[in-house]
């Protein structure tokens, strides 16, 4: 299952056959590498060879969350 926010604060919920989603193969995967860019950029590269970039593509509003620990890294 995933949740999907809004910058508004609204949410939704959907649960996607693992088999359509490349996102979703990625969960459980070991990340060999992370790398960010001054912009905000964060390329995640995994064991088996796919590569997840997150792009901060808004300076109004966060881009993306990363949780480490108790820690919260927002972007």
């Amino acid at each position: 299952m995933i949740r999907v926010e809004t910058y508004d604060g609204g949410s939704s919920r959907v649960t996607p056959p693992v088999s359509d989603s490349c996102l979703m193969l990625l969960v459980g995967g070991l990340v060999d590498s992370a790398s960010a860019s001054t912009y905000g950029t964060l390329i995640l590269r995994f064991g088996d060879g796919r590569i997840l970039t997150c792009y901060d593509v808004s300076a109004a509003y966060e881009s993306y969350h990363i949780w480490f620990g108790n820690e919260q890294i927002i972007v």
